[in-house]
């Protein structure tokens, strides 16, 4: 119908620009004409690629996991993919067996979005699933597939950094448990010098899961003290959100009568009252990274893995000022 060959068809379809654009602009004409859908399966039958990728998360609920599947998509659509995401519901076998339904679909490769704590019945069993992967938000070690990460300690720096140079010296830190990511940030505040020691002598380190609620616990927990902080570095943007809540029941004035400082600039954080100063993860940096390891077959053949980690900045909005004077 365009009167070019099948192999003019198909480089076309691919997107591998080395066709004129009248050729391009006149198959294009015809696909649309007779409604033709490429079949990704074919593709992978004859061993291309499907053009597919798959995403398996940890939790899609959580803010920071969607902002990173939507930077995944984007990416992988600007190189020709596709995305089929899945939740294991924070189950490590339930990631093994998704990862298998995706090599029977014929996936390229897929991402692991953020650790699981049962994580060693992923990695005992993948090596014989055979698909090309990479980790996402897992922190700064070494995993048997490539791993993508923003620098945790470098981002509890730079909050710290914000905070001290308010003139905080009682700052107090809610974390989220086992999450490695998390884990990196505690260790940050905990080797902070002139405030890592003192908050865990003053009882200012509190572990809670990463749940607002459990944050607006954490607030009432240390409001309620004689020897309340003037700063909270919330390990999550989601425990901030908690944090400010509880503190606007208990008119608590922040930032005049306490700061508060999140991690992750989540989509939320720029939307609440006051909006949230806090530490900027480059999800588009992450997921391009993330793609270029997918995508490098020179990779694949030797399966070389490595540690990629990122940057991260310090967003500084309208929840934290300087501490109130006690004097």
């Amino acid at each position: 119908m365009a009167g070019v060959s099948q192999a003019t068809v198909s480089q076309v379809i691919r997107g591998t620009n080395t066709v004129s654009e009248a050729v391009e602009a006149r198959v294009r004409s015809s696909i649309l004409a007779l409604g033709y859908v490429p079949n990704p399966l074919a593709r992978g039958l004859k061993g291309a690629n499907t053009g597919l990728f798959g995403v398996v998360a940890r939790d899609i609920s959580m803010p920071t996991t969607t902002l990173m599947i939507s930077s995944l998509v984007r990416e992988a659509r600007a190189r020709g993919y596709e995305v089929v995401v899945a939740d294991t519901g924070e189950s490590a076998p339930a990631a093994l067996h998704l990862a298998r339904l995706m090599k029977e679909q014929l996936c390229d490769g897929v991402a692991f979005v953020g650790d699981l704590q049962d994580e060693h019945l992923l990695w005992e069993g993948y090596e014989q699933v055979g698909l090309r992967a990479v980790g996402l938000l897992q922190g700064n070690r070494q995993l048997p597939i490539s791993n993508v990460t923003v620098d945790n300690i470098l981002g509890g720096k730079l909050a710290l950094d914000h905070l001290t140079s308010l003139g905080h010296h009682r700052i107090a830190f809610v974390g989220a448990g086992w999450i490695h990511a998390i884990r990196e940030r505690t260790q940050a505040f905990l080797d902070y010098p002139g405030v890592g020691e003192k908050a865990v002598s003053m009882g200012y380190l509190l572990e809670t899961p990463n749940r607002a609620q459990a944050g607006a616990e954490a607030l009432a927990a240390l409001w309620h003290r004689d020897d309340r902080p003037t700063a909270i570095f919330a390990a999550t943007d989601v425990i901030a959100t908690g944090l400010l809540a509880r503190a606007h029941e208990l008119h608590v004035s922040v930032p005049a009568a306490l700061s508060i400082i999140g991690f992750d600039d989540s989509p939320m954080s720029a939307h609440l009252v006051p909006a949230l100063t806090t530490v900027h993860q480059p999800t588009e940096l992450l997921a391009r990274s993330a793609m270029d390891i997918l995508t490098d077959s020179r990779r694949q053949r030797t399966k070389r893995t490595r540690v990629h980690v990122i940057p991260p900045d310090l967003v500084l909005r309208a929840s934290t000022a300087s501490p109130p004077d006690t004097s």
